[in-house]
This record gives structure tokens, C-alpha cells and sequence, in this order.
């Protein structure tokens, strides 16, 4: 009966793992789907910035910022880089971590020795991975990451990156991205010097009416346009986080179901086999008498 009772150990133990692993996969669905409606508004509200900051530079040629534009601030010294990691929170989300450090690793190895290179770490998951990192030193790491305090993450890093002086020539961020609901790829981002956008026509004059310089509307919008960008970038994130846990746990639960229907159908031969042993005894008892 020993064999019977680990049996049933085991297969309450795999009931128990499903049952969580199922609860885990509806909440990330949940969150998936509620992350989705916002998710619209902000890449609007991203996009149209971009595009206000592009409009601008256009008409004020001259104008430049020694963050968004660090090349004309540091053509003499030595580059300094600013790496901005960010992974998730909890685990049980399949590779999505192991993928990003591995993209991340790749990225480090390419860069040049003499350069002085910074990293913030954002996550918990990842800020565990770089306790046993030596290189290059996470300058900043913010264990705790969530839906709940994205703006005041991307509040406190756009304060860092404009008050730290000199500025950093060039800023990118490391962060996975969804490529479809069941994909999620680790990608490059770079921050800092902004692309311009070549695909935004040149407005006409009477499109554009500024009731203030444009230098200083330009200057009030660098800290807007960073952190609207790390904002997004930390939403993209958290979201496909969120997509790759509900496949994770989606994986789980169908393992676990196999599993389980494996271990019952194995258990009920070996009651079948201890119940036919008994009456041959039984049986076999009866006739000797």
C-alpha cells in the first residue's frame, strides 16, 4: 500500500500545482487585457510628442539640447553610456529574463573597454542577476516593479539622467517586446540622441502657431519627451510580461493535466492490481479449506 499512498501524494501535489498554475494564468490574461486598452492611448501620446518635438526642431534649426543632442556637447571627451535594463518582477514567465540578459550580455561585449558604460536595472528578477554581475556596475536598481508605479519610475530616472552632469552620450534601453501574443523578443532602444523622423512632413507656417519661443517650449519639452519615453518602454515591458507568463502557465496547466491524467490512470492500475491480488488470495484461502 506504500506505493498507493506516495501515489496519492503525488497526485494531490499535481492537482495543487495546477489549480495555482491555472489561477496564475487567468490573472495574467486579466491584466494582459487591461494593459491592452491602455496601451493605445499611450503610444498615441508618445507618437504625438515626437512628433511636436520633430516640428519644432524643424523650425528652430539652431536649437540644441546637450542631452537630446550630446554629440555637440561632448565631441572632446571620452563617451559615456548609459544602459537602462528592464526585465520583470516575478518569475514563472517562461524565458522571457534568461532571453533579455542573454541579449543584454551579447550588447556589452560588443562595446568598447574604454568607454565608461552606467546600467539602471529595473525588476526584480533582473536586479537578482546583476548581485552576482561584476560588469559592467548597476549605478541605480529598482527591485520594485509594477503596473502601479511606472510614472514614478520613469519620473525618477528622466530627474537622473537630466540633473547627472556631465551628460551621457548616448542612453539606450534593453527590454523585451511583444512580437505577437506568444512571441516576446528582447529588443534595443535607443533613448538618447532621438532619431529624427524623417516620415514627418514639414508643416507650413500657418499650421504652427507658438505663443512662446520655440527654443524655450523645446527646452520645457526635453524632460516631457524623455519621460513619455521610458514610460512606454516600461509599459511594453510590464505588458509583455504579462503575455509571457499567461503562456508559461498556460504550458504549465496543460503539462500538469497530462501529468495528472498519467498518474491516475497509473494509480488506478495498481489498485486494479492490488484488489485482483487479494481476492486470488481470498480465493485461494477458500479452497484449502
Amino acid at each position: 500500500m506504500s506505493q498507493l499512498t506516495q501515489l496519492r501524494k503525488r497526485i494531490h501535489a499535481v492537482q495543487t500545482s495546477k489549480k495555482i498554475a491555472h489561477a496564475m494564468r487567468l490573472v495574467a490574461r486579466s491584466m494582459h487585457s487591461h494593459l491592452k486598452r491602455q496601451r493605445d492611448t499611450l503610444t498615441e501620446y508618445t507618437t504625438k510628442l515626437r512628433q511636436l518635438l520633430n516640428d519644432l526642431e524643424l523650425q528652430t534649426p539652431e536649437w540644441h539640447n546637450g542631452i537630446l543632442h550630446p554629440t555637440l556637447e561632448r565631441s572632446t571627451q571620452s563617451p559615456r553610456r548609459l544602459i537602462i535594463l528592464i526585465g520583470s518582477q516575478r518569475g514563472l514567465c517562461g524565458s522571457f529574463n534568461s532571453f533579455l540578459i542573454h541579449f543584454y550580455n551579447s550588447y556589452i561585449q560588443r562595446l568598447s573597454n574604454t568607454d565608461k558604460t552606467d546600467v539602471i536595472v529595473i525588476g526584480n528578477k533582473t536586479a537578482e542577476y546583476f548581485k552576482s554581475s561584476t560588469f559592467p556596475h548597476a549605478i541605480r536598481i529598482f527591485s520594485s516593479f509594477s503596473d502601479k508605479n511606472i510614472a514614478s519610475l520613469s519620473e525618477e530616472i528622466t530627474r537622473f539622467i537630466i540633473t547627472t552632469k556631465p551628460s551621457y552620450s548616448s542612453i539606450v534601453a534593453i527590454c523585451n517586446e511583444t512580437k505577437g501574443f506568444f512571441t516576446q523578443k528582447p529588443r534595443l532602444f535607443c533613448v538618447v540622441p532621438i532619431p529624427p523622423n524623417q516620415n514627418i512632413p514639414l508643416p507650413s507656417q500657418d499650421e504652427l502657431i507658438w505663443y512662446i519661443p520655440a527654443t524655450k517650449l523645446l527646452d520645457s519639452l526635453v524632460p516631457i519627451i524623455l519621460e513619455s519615453t521610458l514610460t512606454y518602454l516600461l509599459f511594453e515591458s510590464f505588458f509583455a510580461e504579462q503575455a509571457a507568463r499567461f503562456v508559461s502557465m498556460d504550458q504549465s496547466t496543460r503539462n500538469a493535466k497530462d501529468l495528472l491524467s498519467n498518474l491516475l490512470l497509473q494509480y488506478n492500475k495498481l489498485r486494479q492490481a492490488k484488489i485482483t491480488q487479494e481476492l486470488i488470495e481470498l480465493v485461494s484461502a477458500s479452497s484449502q479449506r
